[in-house]
């Protein structure tokens, strides 16, 4: 077996390993909280499909759940659901923040918009 051919073997290979952990994980990282808040299915739709025309790189659901889910302090977390409210907060401090229809928001709460709104209704 030639090199290349082994590499892109062991790529597939491994984005078929990856790919169900992260689909397991998009219900909750496509559950924005601003929903729960809001209680406006219609507003938290419009806020992602504004945020992936601002954000046109982010407008795909694979980027979408990688960079929500991706790891910044280089730990793991116990809950996902305190992971993600944790990195809205630390969004805020660090001042990773985006104006969206008015609200200004945490990168990871537009971004869960945004994966909320690329869901089936």
């Amino acid at each position: 077996m030639k090199r290349r051919d082994f590499l892109a073997l062991a790529v597939v290979g491994a984005a078929g390993v990856m790919l169900p952990a992260t689909a397991a994980f998009l219900p909750a990282a496509a559950h924005p909280r601003l929903l729960d808040i809001l209680h406006d299915d219609e507003v938290v739709r419009e806020i992602g499909r504004s945020y992936r025309e601002m954000a046109t790189g982010e407008n795909d659901v694979r980027v979408l759940t990688e960079a929500i889910l991706a790891d910044r302090n280089g730990s793991a977390s116990a809950a996902l659901s305190a992971r993600l409210d944790q990195q809205v907060k630390d969004d805020f401090t660090q001042g990773r923040t985006v104006k969206v229809n008015g609200w200004i928001l945490s990168v990871t709460e537009a971004q869960q918009c945004a994966l909320y709104s690329l869901q089936a209704v």
